[in-house]
């Protein structure tokens, strides 16, 4: 169950993180490799949150 909670946290922490670079129009003074690497380190970490999610649904049955 905590583990569960965890990753629904993790998943709420990383959509605000998604949501913050978005409105803070970071992206004007970075590269198009630096903005594409941030996608794709977000896109990797979503992944294995939810891989890790479905572990926990399985095991804990919730």
């Amino acid at each position: 169950m905590k583990k569960s909670r965890d990753l629904l946290q993790a998943f709420e922490q990383l959509n605000n993180k998604i949501s913050e670079f978005n409105e803070a129009n970071i992206v004007k003074g970075m590269e198009r490799m630096e903005i594409e690497s941030v996608i794709q380190q977000v896109s990797r970490l979503h992944d294995k949150l939810a891989k890790h999610m479905k572990i926990v649904e399985r095991k804990f049955g919730e």
